[in-house]
């Protein structure tokens, strides 16, 4: 996660402000805190949002254990409760992509809403290839097309597909 945020960072420099330096970041669907803690390195203060309250216990004892006591954790799947311009970098990785597109632009508003004046966000989004989203349309309506897939894969039979949703760029 160090080199991640580091290589985050470097590029925010580079290509939007060279003197950039966070004093309040939020990291949304931060999991179990890997790229959380490299950023409560850099920041004077870390929020760190996840919809997972098993998540977020195993990062506050990641924290807890680096003796790390400024950083914040919030259980919630929806930015709409934050308050206004508070954090002035936002990041989210490989997050979006694993919620329904309509809960993802409402939660993405929100980041922008809670963002301060000047601030950065760095946001990961998978996008919408019609090509593929017509194979997987096509896929899905075979009969035991995920029951043959995890046969291939050696994993149970009932085992779920994770959820991947991909966004239009236009929007």
């Amino acid at each position: 996660g160090v080199e991640y945020i580091d290589d985050v960072l470097a590029k925010v420099q580079r290509h939007v402000s060279p003197d950039f330096s966070p004093t309040h970041s939020l990291d949304f669907g931060c999991g179990v805190g890997r790229l959380l803690l490299p950023l409560a390195e850099v920041s004077a203060e870390a929020t760190g949002v996840d919809v997972s309250a098993s998540m977020l216990a195993e990062a506050r004892k990641e924290a807890a254990l680096r003796s790390k006591t400024n950083i914040t954790f919030i259980e919630t799947g929806d930015c709409d409760d934050l308050p206004t311009d508070t954090y002035d970098f936002i990041h989210s990785f490989i997050v979006f992509q694993h919620m329904p597109v309509e809960r993802g632009l409402s939660n993405f508003a929100a980041l922008l809403r809670i963002l301060r004046p000047g601030g950065v966000a760095v946001l990961h989004f998978t996008f919408k290839d019609s090509q593929v989203s017509t194979l997987r349309r096509w896929k899905r309506r075979l009969p035991a097309a995920r029951q043959r897939h995890n046969l291939r894969k050696g994993a149970r039979l009932s085992q779920p597909a994770m959820q991947m949703n991909q966004y239009d760029l236009n929007q």
